[in-house]
Formats: structure tokens, C-alpha cells, sequence
């Protein structure tokens, strides 16, 4: 996609559409094992979100919270072919981060690996649904296109007669 515009500041444009946290579990020794992997259970189709991780146990000296991955999948059927990785995003800790995924594809996954010292963190993300310039481009031309198409049809029938 090239360069293009979206009304960022409508809050009808975004929705959130995952929501999850994850503790750690500490064993009778007082050890315990890191967080595992958000596997976030479904796909995604818009380039722009806003993915936020908040961690109260966060120690203020803490930047980030770990890694988010785009996945995206190579066939369109089970196959050998595997689903690639790319996009790696390093997230801040207790903040708010819009990214934008290139479109490689239709849809694409998401994996966020919080780093092994988190010890508790809650992930949300919000997905983008308003319209981008260059879409609205395209839809004022189709309009303008058909309207132009009507208006000549009807001058061409008042001066043919």
C-alpha cells in the first residue's frame, strides 16, 4: 500500500477485537516457569493496530514487554509449506503502540512473546475498520465515473432530440 491517510482520531474506526493476561504460576520452591506464548486466536486483515500490554509487576526501569510477530500463512491448504514470520515489533511495557503490517498478504496472525521476567501481563489490541485515503480515492472515482456516464447520456438525448 502506498502512502495514504486514516482518520486515526474517529473512535468509531477502531474496534478491539482481543483481549487476554496471563500470570505466571510459582512452584512450592518459589521458581516458576516464563509465560508462554500468545497464540492470538484469530486472523487479521487491516495494516493498522493498536496493541497495548500493561504489567502492574513491571519494575520501573523495564521498557519493554516483548516481541509481537506477524505471521503469515504460505498456502492456502495444509501443506509442508509453513506460515512465515516477519514484522518483529519490540513492545513498550505499559503503553500503547500503533503498528502498521505491510500487506503481503489477505490476512495475516499474530504471536506476542512476552520477555521472561515479565511476570504477569494483559494484552489488548484494537483493529482499524475506517476507511484509507487511497480506498476513498477510488470510491469518489467510481461515483464521479457513473454520475459523468448519466449526466453525458442525458445532453446526448437533448441534442439528438
Amino acid at each position: 500500500m502506498s502512502d495514504y491517510l486514516a482518520d486515526l482520531k474517529n473512535d468509531n474506526n477502531w474496534q478491539q477485537v482481543y483481549t487476554d493476561s496471563k500470570t505466571v504460576l510459582y512452584d512450592a520452591a518459589g521458581g516458576y516457569r516464563p509465560l508462554p506464548v500468545f497464540e492470538i486466536p484469530i486472523t487479521f486483515d487491516s495494516p493498522l493496530l493498536i496493541i497495548r500490554t500493561l504489567s502492574d509487576g513491571a519494575k520501573f526501569t523495564w521498557r519493554f514487554s516483548g516481541v509481537l510477530s506477524q505471521r503469515i500463512s504460505m498456502s492456502n491448504v495444509a501443506s509442508p509449506v509453513p506460515t512465515a514470520a516477519l514484522n518483529y515489533n519490540r513492545l513498550r511495557i505499559n503503553r500503547s503502540s500503533l503498528l502498521h503490517f505491510p500487506r503481503y498478504n489477505t490476512d495475516y496472525e499474530l504471536i506476542f512473546e512476552p520477555y521472561t521476567w515479565i511476570k504477569n501481563i494483559n494484552l489488548a489490541i484494537w483493529s482499524y475498520s475506517g476507511v484509507f485515503t487511497n480506498e476513498l480515492f477510488a470510491q469518489v472515482e467510481e461515483v464521479r465515473d457513473n454520475e459523468l456516464s448519466r449526466i453525458e447520456s442525458k445532453i446526448d438525448t437533448i441534442i439528438n432530440g
